[in-house]
């Protein structure tokens, strides 16, 4: 169950946060849509820091797919690939999101690891 509860934490934070950015700025500051992925993987990944059970693995679960499978999506929403070009570019969207939602997973491992040194 808290795999589920991280899978919609992430997506109830990825999903408003590219609305916002599409409505707001649309495409001229695309950089920003980095975001998206970082923000929803940090929040999977401090709700499954502090709720989740399991190990590193069970967390890596809980934090990368969302990211990953939204970007995805919104990538295929964008152009669906028939040539090898264009699934290079899906498959460089998909790596991508894949990296935020691990440097964002980074953040919270980093900021619990430094607060936790601090408190002892």
């Amino acid at each position: 169950m808290d795999l589920l509860r991280a899978w919609i934490l992430a997506a109830v934070v990825y999903l408003p946060l590219n609305f916002v950015l599409s409505v707001t700025i649309g495409y001229s500051l695309y950089w920003l849509y980095i975001l998206c992925p970082i923000l929803a993987a940090v929040a999977a990944s401090w709700y499954h820091a502090e709720r989740g059970v399991g190990g590193w693995a069970r967390h890596l679960l809980a934090v990368l797919p969302v990211p990953i499978v939204l970007n995805g999506y919104w990538s295929l929403l964008q152009q669906i690939p028939s040539t090898a070009e264009q699934w290079g570019d899906f498959a460089m969207a998909l790596a991508q999101a894949g990296i935020l939602a691990a440097v964002g997973l980074g953040l919270v491992m980093l900021t619990r690891l430094l607060l936790g040194e601090q408190g002892e």
